[in-house]
C-alpha cells in the first residue's frame, strides 16, 4: 500500500560550482546531473527509508525525463502516474533546474519548467491521492498547475493528511491566493523569510495566524538555527545538528521527508522534527539535494527510528 504520494514539479538538477555567488561574475564549472523537484526530492527521500511512495507529475521522452523515471524505479516509487510527454518540437524538454553552488554552500537556482508547464486536470487521477496516508504538495512555475492544484487539494478526503511545502514561488503569490491550500493543509512547512513574506510578521507571530487558518501543525525552517514548530497546544524548536555544510539545495525537502516519515510511522511531534533535522543535516553534506540522503540504517545512527 502506497503510503505518501508526492505532487508537484519533476526536474533535473543540473550543477555548477562558482567561487562567490556575491561576485558580478564567476567562472562556472559543472560537477553533476541529477534529478530533482522539491517533492520529487521529499519522496526519493522516504523511499530510500523504505516507505512504500508514488507520484503524480510529467516528464518529456528526453534522456532527463528518463533519468528522472529510472531514479523512481530504483527507490520502488510508483511511476504509474507520471506522463511522459512525447514531445514534437525540440525546444520542449523535461524541467531543468540550472544550479549555482559556491564555497560557502550557498546557492541561486534558474528553473527552465519545460513539460511541468503542460500537465492538465484531465490527465491527473485524483482518486489516486485517495489511496495514501499523506499527499504531499508542492510548487509549478505556470498558473496552470496552481490551479490544477487549488483544485484538486480540496477534493482530498479528510482521512488522508495533506502536506504542503509552497516554497518560494507561491509565496510569492501571496497569503490571499494561498488561502485554499493552506485551509486544506494539515502540516504546513516554510522557510523563516517565507512567514514575513506571508504575514508581514514574525515567524512565531505568523505560526499563530497560519494555525487559525487551517493547518494542525506549521513549521518554520531556521538554516542553522534548527527548526520552530507549532500546534494549537504547543510550540518549540529544534536545533540542527552540527556538520559540514557543502550545499543547502534540498535540506528542506530532506527535512519535509523526515518529518513525514515520522508521521506515517504514528511517532511523537517532538521525535517528527528531530528525525527532520536529522536527515536534513545528512543532506547539506554533499553537493546536490539528492546524493546525501541516507538509508534507515545511517539514519538510525544519529536519531532514535524505533517506538
Amino acid at each position: 500500500m502506497i503510503k505518501i504520494i508526492g505532487f508537484g514539479a519533476l526536474n533535473v538538477d543540473n550543477i555548477f560550482k562558482v567561487e562567490n555567488l556575491l561576485l558580478a561574475e564567476n567562472p562556472a564549472h559543472p560537477v553533476d546531473v541529477q534529478a530533482g523537484g522539491n517533492a520529487a526530492n521529499t519522496i526519493t527521500a522516504l523511499a530510500k527509508l523504505g516507505v512504500p511512495c508514488g507520484f503524480v507529475g510529467v516528464v518529456a521522452n528526453d534522456a532527463f525525463g528518463k533519468l528522472i523515471i529510472s531514479e523512481f524505479k530504483r527507490r520502488n516509487i510508483d511511476v504509474s502516474r507520471i506522463i511522459f510527454r512525447k514531445s514534437v518540437d525540440s525546444l520542449i524538454s523535461s524541467g531543468l533546474v540550472e544550479t549555482y553552488v559556491d564555497k560557502r554552500g550557498r546557492r541561486m537556482l534558474f528553473v527552465k519548467p519545460g513539460v511541468n508547464g503542460t500537465l492538465s486536470i484531465n490527465e491527473i487521477d485524483s482518486d489516486y491521492f485517495n489511496k495514501a496516508s499523506v499527499v504531499h504538495f508542492t510548487s509549478f512555475v505556470d498558473n496552470q498547475q496552481f490551479y490544477i492544484q487549488k483544485t484538486l487539494i480540496k477534493k482530498i478526503p479528510d482521512k488522508v493528511t495533506v502536506s504542503f511545502a509552497p516554497g518560494s514561488l507561491y509565496v510569492e503569490r501571496g497569503l490571499k491566493a494561498l488561502e485554499p491550500f493552506i485551509k486544506r493543509t494539515d502540516i504546513l512547512f516554510l522557510a523563516r523569510r517565507e512567514t514575513y513574506y506571508l504575514t508581514g510578521k514574525s515567524f512565531k507571530k505568523a505560526t499563530g495566524k497560519l494555525l487559525t487558518m487551517g493547518p494542525r501543525i506549521v513549521i518554520v525552517t531556521l538554516g542553522e538555527e534548527g527548526s520552530f514548530i507549532a500546534t494549537r497546544n504547543e510550540q518549540f524548536t529544534v536545533k540542527a545538528r552540527r556538520v559540514k555544510v557543502v550545499d543547502t539545495t534540498g535540506a528542506g525537502d530532506a527535512y519535509v521527508a523526515g518529518f513525514l516519515y515520522g508521521i506515517v510511522s504514528n511517532f511523537p511531534i517532538k521525535r517528527c522534527a528531530e528525525i527532520a533535522s536529522a536527515l536534513a543535516s545528512f543532506s547539506v553534506q554533499k553537493l546536490g539535494a539528492r546524493a546525501g540522503l541516507p538509508n534507515r540504517k545511517e539514519l538510525s545512527a544519529v536519531v532514535l527510528l524505533a517506538k
